[in-house]
C-alpha cells in the first residue's frame, strides 16, 4: 500500500538538486579596463601619492615607483637592485629623455594610451620604449614607423634599427628601400647614409641583388 507521500520529490534546504548540480550558471563579463584606466590617469594628473621624481633635461614629473616596476623592467631593476643608487633616492635623473616624450611615456605606462602621435614624437618615443623595455609601447611605434615610411626619412628608420638592433623592423625598411630604389638611391639621405654607414649600405644593396 502507497503512502501519501510517494511520488514527491524530496528537496533539501541548502543542498542543491541533482539535476542542476552539473549545470553551467553563465555570467557575463563586466570590463573595467576603462574604469581602471581613469582611475590611474588621475592618479597620474592629479599628482596623489606619488613617491618618486623623474627630472628630465628641463621639467620635473612626479609618479609611482610601484605602476614604473610594473610596467618596465629597466625601472623595476632601478628601485630593486640595492648597487643602484636610485632604489633610495626620491629623484631620479633620466637626462636622455625631453619633457614631451617623458610625459608620453608616462601616460602609456598609466593608461596605455598614446596621444596625437606623429613621426617625430614616434621616432622619439621608439627608442626610450627600447631603452626602457616597456615592449608595447615598442611595438606601437614601431607600427607606426612602418606604416609611414617615405623616400626621406626611410634613411633614418634603417639608421635607428640597426643601432637598436629590430631585425624586424631593419628588415621592413631595407624591403621598403629596394621597392623605391630609384628614388632613394638618387636622394640626399642615402648618399649621407653612404658617408656615414658605409656597412650598413652594403649590407642592404647584398640584399638586392641576392634577392634578383
Amino acid at each position: 500500500m502507497g503512502t501519501a507521500f510517494e511520488g514527491i520529490e524530496k528537496t533539501h534546504k541548502g543542498i542543491p538538486s541533482p539535476n542542476l548540480r552539473n549545470q553551467v550558471i553563465e555570467s557575463k563579463q563586466v570590463d573595467t579596463s576603462n574604469g581602471l584606466k581613469y582611475d590611474l590617469e588621475s592618479m597620474y594628473n592629479q599628482r596623489l601619492f606619488c613617491d618618486v621624481k623623474l627630472r628630465t633635461k628641463s621639467e620635473f614629473f612626479e609618479a609611482h615607483r610601484s605602476i614604473l616596476s610594473a610596467r618596465s623592467p629597466v625601472f623595476r631593476a632601478m628601485f630593486t637592485t640595492t648597487k643602484t643608487k636610485e632604489k633610495s633616492k626620491e629623484l631620479v635623473v633620466l637626462t636622455d629623455l625631453d619633457a614631451d616624450i617623458m610625459h608620453r611615456m608616462l601616460l602609456y605606462l598609466y593608461t596605455d594610451t598614446l596621444e596625437d602621435l606623429k613621426w617625430e614624437t614616434a621616432f622619439k618615443l621608439y627608442a626610450a620604449a627600447t631603452k626602457y623595455q616597456i615592449l608595447p609601447l615598442k611595438d606601437c611605434c614601431s607600427a607606426f614607423l612602418m606604416s609611414n615610411l617615405t623616400v626621406n626619412n626611410v634613411c633614418e628608420v634603417l639608421i635607428l634599427a640597426y643601432t637598436i638592433q629590430d631585425i624586424d623592423l631593419k628588415k621592413i625598411v631595407q624591403d621598403y628601400i629596394l621597392k623605391h630604389e630609384k628614388a632613394i638611391f638618387h636622394s640626399k639621405e642615402w648618399r649621407l647614409l653612404l658617408d656615414t654607414h658605409t656597412k650598413l649600405v652594403a649590407e642592404t644593396m647584398h640584399l638586392k641583388y641576392t634577392s634578383e
